[in-house]
């Protein structure tokens, strides 16, 4: 990692924190296993959004958000491998990847596919720095 993640996400608005159990419980629904350090930075954070270093930015949605937002994108049905949980704030959404846990990935949400989700990290600290590394894109 090129900078420590507090540098990297210190201009994140962040919203108010999530009871651990209902983080757990939401992501249990919906049958995904995130990375250790994703939970851990909901608990203080349910969401957040802005900038991530000097050229990415990142949009994490809720989890109240994640399976009514997941619903309206249709991802079961177009990329039925995949969770979304946040986006670049553009046409680029981030997932989890229920084939390998932990894994998370960035995917079009024009034309979104399983097959063209590609790696950004198996940890949120290592999907953070390849976003202001600009791997996302």
């Amino acid at each position: 990692m090129t900078q420590p993640f507090s540098e990297l996400t210190r201009d994140l608005t962040l919203n108010r924190d999530a009871p651990i159990s209902a983080v757990r419980s939401a992501l249990a629904a919906l049958d995904v296993s995130p990375p250790d350090d994703y939970v851990a930075f909901l608990a203080r954070s349910n969401g957040a959004e802005g900038p991530i270093g000097t050229s990415g930015y990142l949009v994490l949605w809720p989890i109240e958000q994640l399976k009514p937002l997941n619903d309206a994108y249709h991802v079961a049905e177009f990329a039925p491998s995949l969770v979304l949980f946040g986006s670049d704030g553009g046409d680029v959404a981030y997932a989890f990847d229920r084939r390998a846990a932990g894994r998370m990935v960035a995917v079009p949400f024009i034309g979104m596919r399983d097959d063209d989700a590609h790696i950004l990290g198996a940890s949120f600290a290592e999907f953070v720095d390849r976003i202001a590394k600009g791997a996302a894109s």
